[in-house]
């Protein structure tokens, strides 16, 4: 999001730099048709000052049309319906600092969702494996109870309850008990795998972000600087057609 709104804010200071340039053109060539009329310039100039107009008012078309799609962008980004209409404050873009590399990198990590499911698999599958190791040499341990009735055995109560725990282990199950350990385990590589996987992705995406976000901020400096020199350009290019050729 804050690349989005850095490349507003860029768009924002061309927009005006050009609309600057607009002007300034639009004042040169007035007064270059003056100079052609007295014969103090060459109409050669006064066409060289009108295609520098021209190629201004499409650059200005073309900025609007990328400040639209990027306010458009940065309303969806945000959640904001789409036709709502943004005045960005380009001093509050200066306050905003950015994390550290490392740092930044440290937050994806430990926060990034995909990262946190992958973990949580990991968990399962080291679970799993647990349990599949256990169950090799655990009996296996069933607990029952019973209500009898009788009437033949003369020294016996005729209504009695039983309860008792039963212990069994099958020697003949191993075969198939480390077969359910060594699946358990493959899946356990598997988790840890994809892990990895994601989490070099992030490591990788992060300082790509990281360095764009460093030349977008570069970009707004140099967009700020050109729109504050504007106004010189201007005066500039007014005072040297007033003199005229020598």
């Amino acid at each position: 999001m804050h690349e989005v709104y850095y490349r507003v804010l860029i768009a924002q200071a061309h927009h005006s730099a050009t609309e600057a340039r607009i002007r300034a053109s639009q004042d040169l060539e007035s007064e270059r048709i003056e100079q052609v009329k007295f014969g103090s310039s060459l109409e050669l100039e006064s066409i060289e000052s009108r295609a520098q107009l021209l190629q201004a008012k499409q650059e200005l078309l073309t900025t609007d049309l990328q400040l639209t799609d990027l306010k458009l962008k940065l309303n969806d980004l945000m959640g904001l319906p789409l036709t709502t209409v943004l005045d960005l404050d380009p001093v509050s873009a200066e306050s905003l600092e950015t994390c550290p590399l490392v740092e930044c990198v440290t937050t994806a990590t430990a926060s990034h969702p995909e990262i946190l499911e992958a973990r949580a698999e990991v968990a399962k599958a080291e679970a799993a494996v647990r349990l599949a190791k256990t169950d090799i040499w655990v009996p296996d341990v069933e607990a029952f109870g019973r209500y009898s009735y009788q009437n033949n055995v003369p020294f016996l109560a005729r209504s009695f309850g039983t309860f008792g725990i039963h212990l069994g282990y099958d020697l003949f199950d191993g075969g198939r008990k480390r077969s359910v350990k060594g699946e358990r385990e493959a899946q356990l590589a598997q988790a840890k795998e994809n892990l990895a996987r994601l989490a070099d992705e992030v490591e990788l995406a992060v300082p790509t972000a990281h360095n764009k976000l460093q030349r977008t901020q570069q970009m707004l400096t140099c967009r700020k600087r050109l729109w504050l020199c504007a106004p010189s350009r201007t005066a500039c290019c007014s005072k040297n057609s007033c003199k005229g050729p020598r």
